[in-house]
């Protein structure tokens, strides 16, 4: 009876220390869910405000195409002054300035036309250039807005990864605290 009761106290001694070890790893489980429960809560806090970021960026989109909408009406605009400018000159009959010093007209109808030719490819050579800065200007608005859309969604996407790997890691932790409480039951 001594040697059953012996072995039973070291039996017991035996289970004490197993159910301190799994108390101890029950602990480091509930802190480590405890951690990853915070790293999910900041992510989730990071996902809406990329949602709000996100939102700001489809306003800022919808701008952009309001001002990509009012530069395409400017260069229509700017095309139809230059198709309606070069229509007077073709009506004009194109005299080149060489032509009207040596037609032997009036002088002073000579100057005239000549200052008027001048001043058509001026204003010509002005819508010209206002029609190529317009482009150019649509085009970088253009460019601005494919990258600010193509950085927020990769910023997302990275996010979303992010928040199905801690989930992740939650249901494991949850799984192995479980197992550690089934085993200290």
């Amino acid at each position: 009876k001594k040697g059953d009761l012996k072995d039973l106290r070291g039996q017991i001694e035996s289970l004490k220390k197993g159910v301190v070890a799994a108390e101890g790893k029950r602990a480091n489980a509930a802190d480590q869910l405890k951690g990853v429960e915070q790293q999910i809560s900041q992510t989730q806090r990071d996902l809406l405000k990329l949602g709000t970021q996100r939102d700001k960026l489809q306003g800022a989109l919808k701008d952009l195409g309001g001002q990509s909408r009012e530069l395409q009406g400017r260069v229509s605009s700017q095309q139809l002054q230059l198709e309606k400018l070069l229509h007077r000159q073709y009506l004009q009959g194109n005299p080149d300035s060489l032509r009207l010093l040596l037609n032997g007209d009036d002088p002073n109808q000579t100057a005239r036309d000549l200052h008027y030719l001048a001043a058509i490819g001026r204003a010509r050579g002005q819508l010209l250039r206002q029609i190529e800065a317009t482009m150019q200007r649509k085009q970088a608005l253009a460019a601005v807005t494919r990258e600010r859309a193509d950085d927020l969604a990769r910023v997302e996407a990275r996010q979303k990864e992010e928040h199905g790997r801690l989930l992740a890691q939650r249901e494991q932790r949850r799984t192995t605290l479980g197992r550690i409480a089934e085993k200290i039951a």
